[in-house]
């Protein structure tokens, strides 16, 4: 893994009367490897001008003890991407492999 990568979780905190706002989001920085995900061919229709579509889903590795979950945001070379769910069903990962989309 070459890639660095900023993991950002947000943060909600008590606004004082029963409810949540956002707080400052909290920052975690790694490597990590990003790659298209999902069948060749849902692949191939997804590239369109040489480009992948916004839906095209990604799967993002990390180094196997990051803390990631579902709802996390994940920032690689100024594109954002929305954390949509973690394939970590092996005994003995190597990586934490996050399936996530492309945001705008």
């Amino acid at each position: 893994m070459r890639t660095t990568c900023t993991v950002r979780r947000r943060n909600l905190v008590s606004d004082g009367r029963g409810g949540w706002t956002e707080g400052t989001p909290t920052d975690t920085e790694t490597i990590c490897r990003i790659a298209p995900f999902g069948h060749r061919s849902a692949v191939s229709d997804a590239l369109v001008g040489a480009q992948l579509s916004e839906l095209t889903p990604f799967m993002i590795s990390l180094p196997h003890d990051t803390d990631v979950q579902a709802d996390d945001v994940i920032l690689i070379d100024g594109e954002t991407f929305a954390v949509q769910g973690l394939m970590n069903d092996h005994t003995h990962m190597t990586a934490v492999r996050a399936i996530a989309t492309r945001m705008e």
